[in-house]
C-alpha cells in the first residue's frame, strides 16, 4: 500500500477512498480500525489498457493483480484510523484473512470528523442573480481543497 486518498471524511462513513498500491487481487478489502469497507473493488489505474492488450494476445485476466482498491468507508467515532488491505478469508477465496501493511504509516491512516453543522448564514437573504458572498459560520467546518456549498442544489466553490 503507498496512498490512501482523501485521508478524511465523516463519522457517518460513506466516504469513498482510493488506496493505491500493487498485489490487490479481487475480493482485497479495506478495513478502517479493523472494520471491514462497506464495499471494497479492485481496479487498475490503466485497466482499459491492460484489458485491450490482453485480449489481443489471448491472455486471460482472471486473478488479475491490481494497484488501485476502491473503498467505500463505515461509520466511525472522530479519530485518525489505520487503514489496512485484507486479501483472503471469505472474500478473498483463500483460508485465511492476511493483511497488508502499508509502506509508510501517514499512507494508511484517516482521520474520521464529525459532519458540519451550520450555525448561522450571513445574510440571510441574497438577490436572485447571484454574485453576492455568503458567510457560513459552523461547528466542525474543514477547509479542504474540493470545498463547496449548494445553494438552492447549485454548487458553488467556498
Amino acid at each position: 500500500m503507498t496512498s490512501v486518498t482523501p485521508t478524511l471524511g465523516s463519522t457517518t462513513g460513506g466516504t469513498k477512498v482510493t488506496v493505491t498500491g500493487t498485489g490487490f487481487v479481487e475480493g482485497s478489502v479495506c478495513t478502517f480500525d479493523g472494520v471491514r469497507a462497506t464495499t471494497s473493488t479492485a481496479t487498475s489505474m490503466s485497466t482499459a489498457a491492460s484489458m485491450s492488450m490482453s485480449a489481443a494476445a489471448g491472455v486471460r485476466t482472471v486473478g488479475a493483480e491490481h494497484d488501485t482498491l476502491v473503498c467505500e468507508t463505515p461509520a466511525h467515532v472522530s479519530g485518525v484510523v489505520v487503514v489496512a488491505v485484507a486479501v483472503g478469508g471469505d472474500d478473498g477465496g483463500g483460508d485465511e484473512l492476511r493483511l497488508y501493511e502499508p509502506t509508510a504509516h501517514d499512507a494508511a491512516t484517516f482521520k474520521y470528523h464529525p459532519p458540519p453543522t451550520i450555525v448561522s448564514v450571513i445574510p440571510d437573504r441574497v438577490s436572485e442573480l447571484g454574485g453576492a458572498t455568503v458567510r457560513l459560520s459552523g461547528i466542525d467546518l474543514i477547509n479542504t481543497p474540493g470545498l463547496s456549498c449548494m445553494v438552492d442544489g447549485v454548487v458553488a466553490q467556498a
